[in-house]
């Protein structure tokens, strides 16, 4: 039924002028419509100041309008209603209540990119929009391919959508056309009044019509990032030989090193075989070596110094690291300071050279992936923590992968290392700093290794410890590019306090660290997940029957924990957690104690 014509409208359509943008008609091709109408707003002109703005499609007769304007002062709003009639109550009411920061468009949302400009829209509301079920009228609806691609030239990069419907199956479409036009789709509930989005949202009058029936509101955000040029660098300088027996049929490699090794490892190498294989390929190179085998987990600056001192009364000229992550790193460590001395006070200072004496490392864990990497982790006392120390020439020359070094490694080592490799990977992807080359060696990464996770735990084929090794490598490979998160930086804190193993530490963390990848709308999650082939609840869960039950910590420990987390780690992380969100991580991770 067409609606009457209101009485006196023009004369109350003048009234509200000041209100009112612009009126246009309906007009097929958008390009025609930008010929006739095109009249981009200017905000600061408009509104009188520089913040931001959203937009309502469709905003019927202003009850949300008006309540989220004044709910929320310091931002302007656009309220567009293609009916003359309809937008004439909403603007009378707007100037009834003197709402200061609403104006109208009393358009056809296909003309919007005629007035509102390219990407200046942070969001777009779309409430109970006529789903317009009949087939014949899919392009009408304002969730349809063209609609979306209208948002895009407007929303800002990282700009979100909110809908709010009544309507399951249009409420469905939308969710589809969402995720096939590039939106991230996140914040979903089918019965938004029982939900945890109940307190903030805004009930209109329809809303509250049809929730006192007893019927469900649909709601949910779509988030669209817009696509930039690709601009990166990649730079991995190690050599990688992989496969069985490698040390010895290509250790002839390692004659390019040096004349004189020091082999910095602990007391495992000798039982694993990893020392012995070394030190004949070493000997049929016709080098000497001495060995330091006094390395500890989580390796501290005495630790290194200790290994600098035996070098240089050695008179080695390279390095050989054989191990998991403490030997890599406490070898990267004293490569470099036995060529660039520093006081304990300058160690964690950074400004290092591009200089180390050379190396090749030979990991006998899969996880930390430190044979690929230009980063070695040493225990910081000082500042109660671990911090990392990086140089280009960290990087080693030579990487040896052989999976019959793990062969008898204990089932909880196999775990913990094999979770410090899933996180990287993960992590790489959450990144600020992440490539496209990086996320590619991320996902490889996952796919591999993710339907090894849950095999850890048990008995493993040496196949499956060769295919774990290069996972981890890979693994490696992306965060020597990416760097890692805020799941890191939480984690240190909980190995240097408890002695948790690093890669179970980030293993405890990671399952709410995703969830609010999920709350956020992180794009890199749904890649990640894709990667691993399993929905977020499916790897929680993966993570959760590795982990086992959970450390037992007081609560004011896991206070001290949130607050100390670097603001690096923070704001290297896509989902860059705040004070309160790190908090809610480690007391979700953990089992808190008053």
């Amino acid at each position: 039924m067409r609606m009457r014509r209101k009485r006196n409208l023009e004369p109350r359509m003048d009234a509200c002028a000041a209100l009112l943008v612009a009126r246009g008609k309906p007009i097929k091709n958008l390009k025609e419509a930008a010929l006739t109408y095109r009249a981009l707003v200017d905000y600061g002109d408009l509104f009188g100041n520089g913040n931001p703005v959203e937009l309502e499609v469709g905003c019927g007769n202003g009850g949300f309008i008006a309540q989220l304007a004044v709910r929320r002062p310091d931002t302007n709003f656009i309220a567009v209603e293609v009916c003359t009639n309809v937008v004439l109550t909403a603007m009378e009411r707007i100037k009834a209540e003197n709402i200061s920061n609403v104006r109208f468009l009393n358009v056809p949302a296909e003309i919007l990119p005629c007035y509102i400009p390219a990407h200046s829209v942070a969001r777009i509301y779309l409430n109970f929009s006529t789903p317009l079920p009949e087939a014949g009228r899919e392009k009408q609806r304002l969730t349809s391919d063209r609609f979306l691609a209208i948002y895009k030239m407007l929303l800002t990069d990282g700009g979100t959508i909110e809908q709010k419907t009544d309507s399951a199956p249009f409420f469905d479409y939308s969710l589809r056309k969402y995720r096939e036009n590039g939106f991230t789709v996140r914040d979903v509930t089918r019965d938004l009044h029982n939900s945890a989005y109940a307190q903030e949202n805004i009930v209109t009058e329809y809303e509250a019509n049809f929730s006192s029936k007893g019927m469900p509101i649909y709601r949910a955000v779509a988030q669209y990032h817009q696509e930039k040029p690709m601009k990166f660098t990649y730079f991995m300088p190690t050599k990688i030989i992989c496969g069985r027996d490698c040390v010895t049929e290509q250790g002839n490699l390692m004659k390019d090193l040096g004349k004189s090794a020091l082999i910095v490892t602990g007391k495992s190498s000798q039982k694993n075989g990893a020392l012995g294989d070394v030190l004949s390929a070493l000997e049929t190179n016709g080098q000497t070596a001495t060995v330091y085998d006094r390395v500890t987990p989580n390796p501290s600056v005495a630790c290194v110094r200790e290994g600098v001192a035996l070098l240089k009364s050695a008179g080695a000229d390279f390095v050989v690291a054989i191990g998991g992550g403490s030997p890599m790193d406490a070898a990267k460590a004293i490569a470099t300071l036995a060529v660039q001395d520093r006081t304990d006070d300058e160690i964690f200072a950074g400004g290092y050279a591009p200089v180390a004496l050379p190396m090749a490392h030979v990991p006998t864990t899969a996880g930390t992936g430190s044979e690929v990497t230009p980063y070695s982790i040493l225990t910081n006392d000082a500042k109660r923590t671990k911090t990392s120390i990086t140089s280009p020439a960290m990087f080693p020359r030579l990487a040896y992968l052989d999976g019959k070094y793990m062969r008898d490694l204990p089932a909880a080592t196999t775990v913990n290392t094999a979770l410090d490799a899933f996180s990287h990977a993960v992590e790489g992807m959450l990144s600020r700093n992440g490539t496209p080359l990086s996320d590619a060696l991320a996902r490889e990464s996952l796919r591999i290794l993710y339907p090894l996770l849950p095999k850890t735990s048990g008995a493993l084929t040496l196949e499956e410890r060769d295919t774990l090794l290069y996972a981890s490598a890979l693994a490696g490979m992306t965060i020597a590019q990416s760097g890692t998160t805020a799941v890191h930086g939480m984690g240190y804190s909980l190995t240097y306090f408890y002695n948790i193993d690093h890669g179970r530490a980030n293993g405890l963390l990671l399952g709410a660290t995703l969830r609010l990848c999920e709350k956020k709308g992180v794009p890199a999650l749904q890649e990640i997940l894709s990667a691993c082939g399993d929905t977020l609840d499916g790897v929680c869960a993966t993570l959760d029957a590795l982990l086992g039950e959970r450390e037992a910590i007081p609560a004011e420990r896991l206070e001290e924990f949130a607050a100390a987390v670097s603001e690096k780690h923070i704001k290297k992380s896509k989902y860059e957690p705040t004070a309160e969100e790190v908090r809610v991580i480690f007391f979700t991770s953990l089992r808190p104690q008053k």
